[in-house]
């Protein structure tokens, strides 16, 4: 069957306009594959005292922890150790931040090689550590902190023992 080159040039566009569309409809079937996720932010140099950092600075190494602690839970499947719910427990955030950082320390350049096995250690003890805070979680989270912890007579009574002391 001969083509005329007028008709083959009209095919051609057709076939161009056709692949466009059909290239539109994949990409709405399906969903170009997320981008790789970023390493997460570098957490302070030294220990972070969250009790006294805030605004700016708490909220970049609140999305860094979180962002570590994401992939941590992803890498390693912590799903049962490491609960939805850690970034409401002080003590969590306490444990998973300084585990952050002694990752950060272990994988920069010119660290020894035996670093990668005590990150190891250091990683399940944390593991450990962090399902034992989180443990009253399991059918969704609890508040741990009691509203009254030291009632106001036993407060007394601990002020009175302090004025004794010598």
């Amino acid at each position: 069957m001969d083509i005329a080159p007028v008709e083959r040039m009209e095919l051609l566009e057709l076939l161009k306009k056709q692949q466009k569309v059909l290239e539109l409809l994949a990409e709405r079937l399906e969903p170009a594959a997320p981008a790789a996720p970023e390493r997460p932010a570098a957490p302070a140099p030294g220990p972070i005292d969250w009790q006294a950092v805030t605004g700016e600075e708490r909220r970049r190494l609140l999305r860094g922890l979180a962002d570590f602690v994401d992939g941590l839970v992803h890498h390693y499947r912590l799903q049962l150790a490491i609960l939805p719910c850690w970034w409401r427990h002080a003590d969590a955030i306490e444990e998973l931040s300084a585990l952050w950082q002694v990752r950060q320390e272990t994988f920069k350049a010119g660290v020894r090689p035996g670093a990668a096995m005590s990150w190891q250690d250091t990683l399940y003890k944390a593991r450990d550590r962090t399902a034992n805070i989180l443990s009253s979680c399991r059918e969704g989270h609890v508040e741990a902190v009691l509203p009254l912890w030291m009632n106001d007579g036993i407060k007394a009574e601990l002020d009175a023992f302090i004025a004794g002391q010598r």
